[in-house]
């Protein structure tokens, strides 16, 4: 899944935060991620686990704004 940051520099951390809760992350672009939940989530469940992920991280970082590109 392909997830969109709207500030770059942030890149790094968030890839770092979701490796910590055993996620596949790398960069894919100037301001996108690729990221794979680790099993045993598949399907819709790795989908809702990512966006409990990205929620908290985001709930650290006010202000920056995550978007699934894929």
């Amino acid at each position: 899944m392909k997830i969109r940051l709207n500030n770059p520099t942030l890149l790094d951390d968030l890839i770092d935060f979701l490796r910590r809760a055993e996620c596949l992350a790398e960069q894919a672009g100037t301001d996108t991620i690729d990221v794979e939940v680790s099993s045993p989530f598949i399907g819709e469940a790795a989908r809702v686990e990512l966006g409990f992920y990205l929620g908290v991280w985001c709930s650290i970082h006010p202000g920056v704004q995550v978007e699934r590109v894929s």
